[in-house]
């Protein structure tokens, strides 16, 4: 999956057009041919098929190299821009990012391909990047946990955060201090 920073007022990836034409600019059917090993299949949305809250299939953006083009001009956008992808490191395949890479260049976006260690990725995932984060996020059935795993989520039917398993080593810390503590004066 592709993560834009499209809550930023500043980015191109904040009109939807932009973001549609990246959907339409690549062909997935290409890339699983090449890279999926035939286990894999292409994925036109978050939610995967047969999960509550899927799109209809009408929806999908599949690949037309015209439409896309077409976005990026109405976005005003049929120039370009320069962006980059920040890979998962250990969990996707960089060989797709090439290939994405390649295709986002057929509509005029110039891409660089970043592979940030562990650290460096999670500094970007927990603060503000500008491009796009390439990450697995169809993992479990239920889509806010995948969610909550990756991202801190806000629950809007209960009004919690999720906080992300994935922390700062020294916010764990401070946690699990914490969590000691409480057991041991509810032990006492």
């Amino acid at each position: 999956n592709l993560i834009p920073n499209s809550l930023n007022p500043d980015s191109p990836f904040n009109d939807i057009r932009v973001r549609q034409a990246i959907s339409y600019a690549i062909d997935r059917d290409a890339i699983m041919a090449a890279r999926g090993f035939g286990v894999m299949s292409p994925a036109n949305q978050l939610l995967p098929e047969g999960i509550m809250g899927r799109l209809p299939d009408s929806y999908n953006c599949t690949y037309d190299l015209e439409k896309a083009k077409q976005l990026m001009a109405e976005a005003g956008y049929a120039d370009g821009f320069s962006t980059a992808i920040y890979c998962m490191p250990g969990i996707v395949d960089v060989d797709i990012a090439v290939a994405i890479q390649s295709m986002l260049e057929k509509i005029n976006i110039k891409v660089a391909v970043e592979t940030p260690d562990q650290g460096g990725y999670s500094a970007l995932r927990f603060g503000e990047w500008d491009g796009m984060l390439f990450q697995l996020l169809r993992l479990f059935p239920g889509v806010i946990n995948t969610m909550a795993l990756n991202f801190d989520v806000q629950d809007d039917l209960t009004t919690n955060w999720l906080k992300s398993a994935y922390r700062p080593l020294e916010e764990l810390y401070n946690a699990y201090q914490d969590a000691a503590r409480q057991e041991a004066v509810s032990d006492e």
